[in-house]
């Protein structure tokens, strides 16, 4: 595995625009080709090769996920069979540090630093902004910041604290960083999203907020300055960086160049942790049928640095010159239309790539096999099915997947989502939706986990056949990592009927998505070999040989 920070040339940026990556990464930046600066393969690259790793800028953590490492996203492991201790910080209630980031000297840079008392400020500032609860504890308000919000700010003082700081020659403030260098000019060049808010009265809105935040973030910040005999109060050292044009243009780049914070090993539904900024992979060009992956890397200390990992892996065949691209979206099962609203709210472009265009034969057979009738009612069918995966997700929580730890209550629920399931699917023949829309596929997969979850494990195969069915129909626009999950979940369900070379073949062919898209070496991908222990020699000889 190769693991590299790449630095670019401040002559790339401003002269070339070429980055000038370490001659084993097999990417480029070309800005000649009308795609703005983009990465292009140096040379041919396969299915499966390593592209690029780098590692977070910083982190914003969805609420529900702030007691992972907030620098690494690290859970409490096992460790010689005791918990690591992960730190919460008492004083701001955002921020915990695994282990391993602690021996970095994470959590006396968070301390000391500056950062706790700035998220500490942030929390009492979003609640007078937004006008929160009064009855709320100040845990509960911490809860209440949003996760792009969070990472805006954590970038803007770690740049500040970085820089600003250093250049002031005011090093005696400064603290050693215990995280890897950032080349803040590269964070300069990054696009900037402009559009923040879909109609004018939200971007009024969002305008208001934030200059709001900002004045009463300094207020705050001030008011401790006043407290501290030790610092003399300076409005111009808070206002050098927490004002509204600096939020601006690192919210800008959060919303256009953020990337999600995925645990691919978690269940569908549940996966996105929050929002982080990878640099290096901000330059990707997106294509709704893209020829590399991003994934994220956890409880991965080969850096040495506390940070979060993510790789870019190739998982099409890739010729020397051809722009490598990944999806900015989950595009598995939407149609044109859908695809291009979706990237034109949230990114603010019209996708123009080969399986929107429709200029090759498979571009036009998969929109075929997706595209919407008029008169379509597919929200309704999708709000359906996410209350549904929310129910079952629930009971296989409690019930670990065994149907007979199910208690009354349990079977009275798992028979509504039954019920809920079927009108679903009549509400999709009435609709005339396509087999191989996202709605039509989701359908399956969710009749197949509540029929597991019943004991009815015969049907449960027949629902992921006609899962895996469907699939085959878009797999150039199927996210090949979820694809996996299902197909895991199909082969547990063929080993409840007993049908063990089906199984096995389910099996390898769910690794060798996985092995593409992720690395051989990510923790989901081990964890699916564990499922491998015990089945036939051949399958583990398959396995060895496979040319991914």
């Amino acid at each position: 595995m190769i693991h590299l920070y790449c630095p670019v040339s401040h002559q790339g940026l401003h002269g070339s625009s070429r980055f000038l990556f370490d001659r084993q990464v097999q990417a480029d930046i070309d800005s000649k080709n009308g795609g703005g600066i983009h990465v292009i393969a140096k040379e041919n690259l396969c299915r499966g090769d390593h592209i690029l790793s780098c590692n977070a800028v910083s982190i914003g953590l969805d609420p529900e996920y702030r007691h992972l490492c907030a620098y690494c996203v690290r859970r409490c492991t096992e460790d010689n069979n005791k918990l690591s201790k992960t730190y919460r910080c008492c004083k701001c209630h955002i921020i915990s540090i695994c282990s391993f980031c602690q021996t970095q000297g994470v959590k006396r840079w968070h301390e000391e630093s500056g950062e706790c008392l700035v998220l500490a400020c942030l929390v009492r500032a979003n609640f007078q902004v937004f006008e929160g609860d009064q009855d709320l504890t100040f845990l509960e308000k911490a809860k209440e910041v949003d996760s792009s919000i969070l990472l805006t700010v954590r970038i803007l003082f770690r740049r500040w604290s970085e820089l600003i700081l250093h250049d002031n020659n005011q090093q005696e403030k400064k603290m050693a960083s215990p995280f890897p260098n950032v080349e803040w000019e590269v964070l300069d060049a990054l696009y900037t999203c402009s559009s923040i808010g879909a109609t004018s009265d939200e971007k009024l809105y969002y305008d208001h907020a934030i200059n709001a935040l900002c004045d009463v973030m300094i207020s705050l910040l001030l008011e401790n300055d006043n407290n501290d005999n030790d610092c003399a109060p300076s409005q111009n050292k808070w206002k050098s960086w927490m004002n509204k044009e600096e939020f601006d243009s690192i919210m800008g780049k959060v919303i256009g160049c953020g990337h999600a914070v995925t645990d691919v090993s978690a269940s569908l539904g549940c996966q996105c942790l929050g929002r982080a900024l990878f640099l290096e992979h901000s330059f990707y060009n997106h294509a709704c049928s893209p020829n590399a992956y991003f994934s994220c890397h956890f409880d991965n200390q080969e850096s040495g640095y506390a940070a979060l990992t993510a790789r870019i892996h190739c998982i099409h065949d890739t010729s020397k010159g051809e722009s490598v691209t990944i999806s900015y979206i989950p595009t598995s099962g939407l149609d044109c239309t859908e695809r291009r609203k979706r990237l034109k709210d949230g990114y603010n472009f019209e996708c123009q790539c080969d399986a929107c265009e429709r200029k090759w034969a498979w571009a036009k057979k998969i929109e075929d096999h997706v595209a919407l009738p008029v008169g379509h009612e597919v929200d309704v069918l999708r709000n359906m099915q996410y209350e549904c995966n929310q129910e079952l997700l629930t009971l296989i929580d409690e019930c670990k997947y065994s149907p007979e730890h199910l208690n009354e209550r349990q079977r009275s629920d798992l028979q509504i989502c039954l019920s809920t399931i079927q009108m679903n699917k009549r509400g999709i023949h009435n609709q005339n939706i396509p087999g191989s829309h996202e709605v039509s596929i989701e359908s399956h997969r969710l009749n197949a986990a509540a029929l597991s979850l019943s004991g009815d494990a015969e049907s449960a195969v027949k629902e992921h056949e006609a899962f895996h069915k469907a699939v085959q129909n878009i797999l150039r626009i199927f996210d090949p990592v979820a694809y996996a999950t299902s197909l895991n979940e199909y082969a547990a369900a063929l080993e409840k009927v007993g049908d063990c070379s089906r199984r096995d073949e389910i099996i390898s062919l769910a690794l060798d998505n996985v092995s593409c898209a992720l690395g051989r070496d990510h923790i989901f991908r081990n964890s699916m070999m564990s499922t491998l222990k015990g089945r036939p020699e051949k399958v583990q000889k398959k396995r060895k040989h496979s040319n991914i």
